[in-house]
């Protein structure tokens, strides 16, 4: 069993928004037009992988998807 601090959240941000939230802190983009969204995709798979390589033995409690605004 994994004790507390095993445990952690993750957040994915998807930056690319229709419009800009005036309470958005993250790094998003107003988007027009098409963009390879199979490569960005791609590279949230590295990115997490990378990151499960340097937290052996943690378990993440909680995934959290946000951004990308239709407004």
């Amino acid at each position: 069993m994994a004790s507390a601090n095993d445990l952690f959240g993750i957040y994915v941000h998807w930056p690319f928004c229709a419009s800009k939230c005036p309470y958005c802190d993250f790094n998003s983009h107003v988007h027009r037009g098409a963009f390879d969204e199979d490569a960005f995709v791609e590279g949230y798979r590295r990115e997490i992988a990378h990151m499960a390589s340097l937290s052996p033995g943690r378990l993440v409690q909680s995934i959290f998807f946000g951004g990308g605004t239709r407004r």
